[in-house]
């Protein structure tokens, strides 16, 4: 697994096909964010101070150089200062971070200084900042069109606006979203494909918490999975036990997850998803003693992996057995770390 691609990949994701669509600005008091172990929460922390405080000094704690251009854009928007992006973004960045400050705006005249493809991306952003349907017209990708009909419906609750789609996979995706957003089964009746209702029934269940919607499915396997995501949604493990199948594991899985309880792994029969808990829950917790009690080495290695990235703590890397993975988590620590300011 290549961390260098992922992590880049995190931070576009979040700078351009979340972000664009507003931004979040913290009134409360903010934490101590300098005590935060987990280095990608801790940047998250920075993004929110520096944002509520429209202070770019803040920036200048985060670690990672990709993160702290996610930071100088989260300012931009929050300042509605269009020349910090100019100024402090790398040119990599810079158009994401204009589709920000253009959300922030919400003025398209900016998506129009975009030279690429990431002016579609921009206009979805300040459709969404206007919750105006009209704007998506506009976008000529077919990709990014239907994510910014289906966004835009999503936060007008308006049905209708799934209909502009030509795609019968993203309409029914659309119709799905807006049923679980409004809580409204009926709207599931409108998808033709089994499985495609199934993934609204489940949606509208979870939102709602309720079991009886699930009973509606007469496919057992989805009634099963409809019963997880609502246990899930309810941290309630009686309902695991109602499930007679594979999904019972899953079930207590994400529940021990949700509630970073590790008794609760101990439920879990099928080993891979137990690892899973462990991992996931070690992972929460930066806690390595839960990774020992993963079997298997491989995923007991990916679990010491993850936290020496998130914690950038190169003495992790001393526990693992095989001399290529103990490079390969030196190279990786070192890379996240690699832009700690002097």
């Amino acid at each position: 697994m290549n961390w260098k691609y992922i992590v880049i990949s995190i931070v576009i994701i979040f700078l351009i096909v979340i972000g664009v669509g507003g931004y979040f600005l913290i009134k409360n008091k903010q934490p101590n964010c300098d005590e935060i172990r987990n280095r990608y929460d801790q940047a998250n922390c920075y993004f929110e101070a520096a944002a509520a405080q429209k202070d770019l000094s803040i920036c200048d704690k985060i670690v990672n150089q990709d993160y702290k251009y996610g930071c100088y854009s989260e300012v931009a928007a929050a300042k509605q200062d269009l020349s910090i992006c100019d100024e402090k973004v790398s040119p990599n960045y810079k158009y994401s971070c204009y589709s920000w400050v253009a959300a922030a705006q919400k003025d398209l005249s900016i998506c129009d200084k975009i030279e690429s493809q990431y002016k579609d991306v921009c206009y979805k952003g300040v459709a969404m900042a206007k919750s105006d349907s009209l704007i998506c017209d506009e976008i000529v990708s077919l990709y990014y069109k239907d994510i910014c009909y289906s966004e835009v419906a999503i936060i007008k609750q308006d049905l209708s606006i799934c209909d502009h789609m030509d795609n019968s996979y993203n309409k029914d995706t659309c119709y799905s979203e807006v049923a679980s957003a409004k809580q409204d089964l009926s709207i599931c009746d409108k998808i033709m494909g089994p499985n495609r209702k199934y993934v609204c029934y489940k949606g509208v269940a979870s939102a709602k918490q309720d079991l009886s919607i699930c009973d509606k499915l007469k496919n057992q396997d989805y009634k099963y999975g409809c019963y997880s995501e609502v246990a899930s949604a309810k941290q309630d493990l009686s309902i695991c036990d109602k499930i007679e199948s594979e999904y019972k594991t899953v079930c207590y899985s994400e529940i021990a997850i949700v509630k970073e309880n590790i008794s609760i792994c101990d439920k879990v029969t099928e080993q891979y998803y137990k690892n899973h808990c462990y991992s996931e829950i070690a992972i929460a917790k930066l806690d390595l003693s839960v990774c020992n009690k993963i079997v298997e080495q491989y995923y007991k290695d990916h679990c010491y992996l993850d936290i020496a990235i998130i914690t950038q703590d190169l003495s992790i890397c001393d526990k693992f057995t095989n001399q290529e993975n103990k490079d390969h988590c030196y190279s990786e620590v070192n890379w996240t770390g690699e832009s700690l300011p002097e």
